[in-house]
């Protein structure tokens, strides 16, 4: 017997009329209302409750209370936890190096924790991120940060062995060395005294540049691709939206994001088996968490025996998997 809920799902999404209802009706208020504007004088949907920038979409991590949000290895992260080590990076970059609004801030690592605190604190402070490829070898990440022309450079100790001799008037912080040379400069080290709360807040516009992600450089040297804080946000919204409208469809009644992100027990949890450095890591993982409270899983390595423990373990909902090429210059296409 053919489930009534499915003939009804097949009707509303089947025809351009019945995703135009399910559109409307979602998005006729709320966080998901759209609105035209005008960028660079073409005309878009814009979300029109949807956060302006960048820091502002974090605060929707603090909706979820006490939800873990990050875990790597024994170490858990809660969503306020995230922002607490992104806002004291945040303002030591700016105390400290003197890290402007407009400055380029390159870092390259394993799938850690501090990947994501790296991106959040200088975004938030209206710094732009360029996220360097992990697998690159030391003149591939010389070409990135110079490229970029960054300002400083924040990596692990294999990505800092990797440019050592290279670039010294660029700064560094380290991540998680425990190299004596690396030490001084070590992450944690340099923020424990910094406030947890942002201290000098600058304007961030929807327009503003917010990010720079290399090509894969099959054909040629990588290619910088700016971001904008509204087209980062706009991302995960808009996949939250489908998601929604595939809901709505099945459902009697209405939902919304806000009962979606408020429901009870309802924790989704990831496994991150691609690099951060990729999109597909950076947005359709790292950054859509933040808004749906979903925990995210770092492991080390991929190891697929310790990944099927950590699926029963961490009770994993979701997996995203891609397929990658290594480009000419040790970029990644998927």
């Amino acid at each position: 017997m053919v489930d009534p809920s499915l003939n009804t799902m097949t009707n509303k999404l089947s025809t351009y009329q019945g995703r135009l209802d399910l559109v409307k009706e979602i998005t006729k208020e709320g966080m998901l209302e759209l609105e035209k504007a005008s960028i660079r004088g073409n005309e878009y949907n814009v979300f029109k409750q949807g956060p302006k920038n960048l820091r502002d979409y974090y605060q929707l991590g603090l909706l979820h209370g006490d939800w873990t949000h990050i875990v790597y290895e024994d170490e858990r992260y809660q969503f306020a936890d995230t922002l607490k080590y992104s806002y004291q990076l945040a303002n030591t970059l700016q105390s400290k190096f003197n890290i402007q609004k407009g400055d380029k801030v390159a870092f390259s690592m394993r799938n850690y924790p501090e990947w994501m605190f790296s991106y959040i604190a200088a975004t938030s402070i209206g710094a732009i991120v360029v996220p360097l490829n992990s697998w690159w070898k030391g003149d591939e990440l010389e070409y990135g940060i110079t490229n970029s022309d960054a300002k400083i450079f924040i990596g692990d100790e294999e990505r800092l062995d990797r440019i050592k001799g290279k670039m010294s008037d660029i700064p560094r912080i380290a991540v998680r060395s425990q190299k004596s040379e690396y030490l001084e400069n070590d992450f944690y080290k340099l923020i424990e005294d910094a406030p947890s709360e942002l201290v000098n807040l600058v304007n961030i516009d929807p327009e503003d540049d917010a990010s720079i992600m290399y090509t894969s450089g099959s054909t040629g040297y990588p290619k910088g691709v700016v971001l904008t804080h509204r087209g980062i946000t706009f991302a995960p919204f808009y996949w939250v939206l489908l998601t929604t409208i595939g809901k709505q469809a099945l459902a009697d009644e209405p939902v919304s994001l806000e009962e979606e992100m408020a429901a009870e027990n309802a924790q989704g949890a990831t496994l991150m088996a691609v690099p951060l450095f990729h999109v597909t890591g950076s947005h359709a993982i790292f950054l859509l968490s933040i808004p749906v409270g979903r925990k995210t899983v770092l492991m080390y390595k991929w190891d697929a025996e310790k990944a099927l423990d950590t699926i029963e373990k961490e009770k994993i909902s979701a997996f995203t998997g891609c397929t990658y090429n290594v480009g000419r210059n040790g970029g990644s296409t998927n």
